[in-house]
């Protein structure tokens, strides 16, 4: 799920910026020959932006591995290899941050600037920097130095801190915030808040407390799907029960333990013995788990049972 892109017409620009997106889910790659291995997609496969439902749809032509070499800000060249989608109606190639982090790199950002470091090495092996600002959402521009792309982002056009000099302000400012400031309806903010309570989120949105929660839609269309079974306690039970009214005419056993400490009888284990008919639980309290002494136990509530009952 990437933050908005305009597509490839809808700005005239002479060329295909690279950015680092924390809103994307996976690596977005503009151009066919920047794949080392490819597979095509399904012809009706399409990926989704972080805007709400159709609205946000964007066609995927292929997947596979996008090579990128990048040079960072201490000078070092780095190439790249990560698995990307293949977007050739994007406007700009998009890698995912959230992708790097799932391959365990680490990142740090400050003063303008986001960096991405191998943890073992401590190098960095991409960084980039702010290239627009709106409503506190930022893209950071990469320096590309192969030659798949135009000199859009070479190292006389790399935004300077503070600026986006390199791509059109208005290509920089619309994509950086637009999806995020769009509004949405209750179900997607539901989604996007980690499933978090539709109440809570409604009040928020009404009396104003969230800066940027605007709210389309307040109507719900039934229980959340992911919601429910996240949170049943338990599975139904579909045969139909009847419990036991006479005693001992079924007899439920349970083994628990270990117990992490040791009873004054010296027990780490308990069987429990339990009546349907009655609802009277017999508890035996056992040194181990051994099937002779779990034995020795049934065998002495039956004998129990039976001078009880006759």
């Amino acid at each position: 799920m990437p933050s908005y892109v305009p597509s490839v017409n809808s700005h005239n620009i002479n060329g295909t910026p690279t950015f680092i997106d924390s809103g994307a889910s996976h690596w977005c790659i503009r151009d066919r020959n920047r794949f080392v291995s490819y597979r095509k997609a399904r012809p009706t496969h399409t990926g989704r932006l972080a805007t709400d439902r159709v609205n946000g749809s964007f066609k995927i032509e292929g997947y596979g591995i996008a090579k990128i070499i990048v040079k960072t800000a201490e000078g070092s060249v780095n190439h790249l290899r990560f698995p990307a989608s293949h977007t050739p109606t994007f406007g700009m190639n998009l890698l995912s941050l959230p992708a790097m982090d799932r391959k365990g790199f680490h990142g740090g950002w400050g003063n303008g600037k986001l960096e991405v470091q191998d943890p073992a090495s401590r190098k960095v092996i991409v960084d980039g920097m702010v290239a627009g600002h709106c409503g506190g959402h930022e893209l950071y521009q990469v320096q590309v130095v192969d030659s798949l792309d135009n000199p859009l982002t070479s190292a006389s056009n790399r935004p300077r801190l503070g600026s986006y000099q390199a791509i059109d302000a208005s290509y920089a400012l619309v994509t950086s915030g637009r999806s995020r400031s769009k509004p949405c309806s209750l179900e997607m903010w539901h989604t996007r808040f980690g499933h978090a309570d539709i109440n809570l989120i409604r009040l928020m949105a009404k009396r104003k407390m969230v800066e940027g929660l605007e709210v389309s839609d307040f109507a719900l269309c039934g229980k959340c799907e992911v919601c429910l079974p996240a949170k049943a306690k338990r599975k139904p039970v579909d045969d139909i029960v009847v419990p036991s009214s006479e005693p001992l005419d079924q007899i439920s056993l349970d083994l628990w333990g270990p117990a992490r400490t040791k009873s004054l009888g010296g027990a780490y284990y308990m069987l429990l013995a339990y009546d349907d008919g009655t609802s009277i639980p017999f508890p035996y309290f056992l040194t181990n788990e051994e099937a002779p002494t779990v034995l020795r136990s049934v065998e002495n509530f039956v004998t129990m049972a039976e001078r009880q009952t006759g």
